[in-house]
This record gives structure tokens, C-alpha cells and sequence, in this order.
């Protein structure tokens, strides 16, 4: 969405465009105000049901750990002493991505979600609420002085002089509170383009970071993999071998 600039000189004359771009501006920042505190439920609920996911990889890997192969025989071969060990090593596979995962899911909250939080509340929302209720306030209060002194007789001149004394003062105060409102409205659109996008690019980059971990410790295991698969494939040729002379 495009918007047209405020100009502070806009500000000064206050004509119908003016007051119509600043509409504009607001209900941007509202939409902005929904759709952050929409991601921010969303994020929560990932976060929610990625820990619940978590729980069950640790719940699976608790259980290939504890689980025991037994081998017949009083000795074990080479071959039946990896098999009967390869589910532990699984377990330990699965909890070590696991704990990396963990690492970003208690990192979330006080490095994504609060900055988040704090963005909508103390930058969006302070602007929509104080900043524009000051704004409205002494707009309100220069009109109203404006729409007495109209009605003014000329005839008092001490009281008109004093009216309109008074009429300058409160527009200095209303243009004042117009400039420093449309100066708080930029600021907020110049860091929403990056204090704000910054947050989720960092939030997703944890979570590339998190898969990128995942393949540097599949990489690191696929030896050991591969060699219980090695192993498992020679033990059912012998197995096949064995039942065809047995047959």
C-alpha cells in the first residue's frame, strides 16, 4: 500500500486533503496494529505446538533408547552388537536435534514475541491513542475558539482584541500538537521498515538456523546409518542363506 506523504506545511492549514491523508494514515497504522498482534498469536500457537512436537520426539527417542535387541547365543557378533545398540544411538540422535530445537523455542519469547509486543504497544498503539488523542484535543479546543470569536461583535473592541490574542495562542498549541502528531505517524512507518521487520527476519533465521543444525548433525551421523544398514542387509542375506539350505 502506497500512501501519500504528510507534509508538515499540510499540517499548518489543516484543509479537508490534510485531514483526509491523515484518516488514511491512522487506519494504516490500525490494520498494522491488527495484523502484528494477529502474528503474534499465530507465533505463539507455533511455538505451542512445536514444543508439544518436541515432547513426543523426546517421548519416541526415551523409548528406542530403553528398547534392547536380544541376540541368541552366548556371544554376540560384531554385526549383532551395532544392530542391538543402533536404537540408543537413534535416541541420541533424536534428542540431540531435540535440545537445538528447544534452544530457539526458549529464545522466542523474550527475543521475537516481546520486541513484537513492545513495537505494537509502545510505538502503534501509544501513537493511535495518546499522540491522536492530544491531536484531537487541541483541534477540538481551537475550532471551538475559532467558532466563538466568529460570533464576536466588533463593537467591544478590548474584548475582540482579547479574543483574538487568545485565538493565536490556542492555534500556536493546536499547530504544535498537529506537527508533533504527523512527526509521531512518520516515525512509526520509518521503523516499521526496520525495527519491526527485523524482529521476523531474526525470527525466521533461527528457525533456517534450526534446520540448517539438522543437517549438519544428519551429515555427521549418516556414516553410522549407513553402516547398521550395511550390517542389517548382510545379517538378512545370511538369514535368506541359511533358510534356503535349511528348506
Amino acid at each position: 500500500m502506497v500512501l501519500k506523504p504528510l507534509e508538515f506545511s499540510e499540517c499548518i492549514a489543516d484543509t479537508p486533503w490534510f485531514r483526509q491523508n491523515l484518516h488514511e494514515h491512522e487506519t494504516a497504522l490500525e490494520d498494522a496494529y491488527k495484523s502484528i498482534k494477529n502474528i503474534e498469536t499465530q507465533c505463539r500457537e507455533l511455538i505451542s505446538c512445536t514444543r508439544k512436537l518436541s515432547l513426543a520426539q523426546r517421548a519416541f527417542a526415551k523409548t528406542l533408547t530403553e528398547f534392547k535387541i536380544e541376540t541368541v547365543g552366548t556371544t554376540q557378533t560384531d554385526d549383532e552388537r551395532v544392530i542391538g545398540n543402533c536404537l540408543r544411538e537413534f535416541g541420541k540422535l533424536i534428542n540431540q536435534v531435540e535440545e537445538e530445537r528447544t534452544k530457539i523455542l526458549n529464545e522466542a519469547e523474550s527475543h521475537y514475541l516481546e520486541p513484537l509486543k513492545k513495537f505494537r504497544v509502545e510505538a502503534i498503539g501509544r501513537t493511535l491513542h495518546e499522540e491522536k488523542r492530544k491531536y484531537e484535543k487541541e483541534s477540538a479546543k481551537f475550532y471551538q475558539s475559532l467558532e466563538k470569536h466568529l460570533h464576536l461583535s466588533t463593537v467591544r473592541k478590548n474584548d475582540f482584541r482579547e479574543a483574538d490574542a487568545q485565538l493565536d495562542i490556542q492555534q500556536h498549541i493546536f499547530c504544535k500538537a498537529s506537527l508533533q502528531y504527523v512527526a509521531e505517524i512518520q516515525s512509526v512507518q520509518e521503523r516499521m521498515k526496520f525495527e519491526f521487520v527485523e524482529t521476523l527476519s531474526s525470527f525466521l533465521y533461527s528457525w533456517l538456523t534450526f534446520y540448517h543444525v539438522g543437517h549438519v548433525i544428519h551429515e555427521d551421523f549418516k556414516p553410522f546409518l549407513d553402516g547398521v544398514q550395511d550390517r542389517v542387509q548382510k545379517v538378512s542375506e545370511v538369514e535368506l542363506f541359511c533358510d534356503h539350505y535349511i528348506w
